[in-house]
């Protein structure tokens, strides 16, 4: 099931860098996230909140593995290299 995550992309000093993209998760795992956006991804590493719509944020620092275009959307992933609470 697909629920609605927040990615922020981040600058190589892992600093906030543009605005944050609505994007849903997909292939959620310990080590690494899928997700789907309608906005493709520039940065290196993204912040994920994976809970953008609860008080209970939880975002991991993701180094982006892939990206690929499937007509209107993104489909990416990478994988997670800092999990912070």
């Amino acid at each position: 099931m697909f629920k609605p995550i927040m990615l922020q992309p981040l600058a190589d000093d892992l600093q906030p860098a543009g605005e944050p993209i609505q994007a849903l998760s997909r292939d959620v795992t310990i080590s690494g996230i899928g997700w789907i956006s309608t906005v493709p991804v520039s940065d290196q590493y993204l912040s994920i909140d994976l809970f953008p719509d609860t008080h209970e944020s939880r975002c991991v620092i993701v180094r982006v593995a892939h990206q690929l275009q499937s007509g209107p959307l993104y489909l990416g992933g990478g994988a997670v290299v800092v999990d912070w609470q």
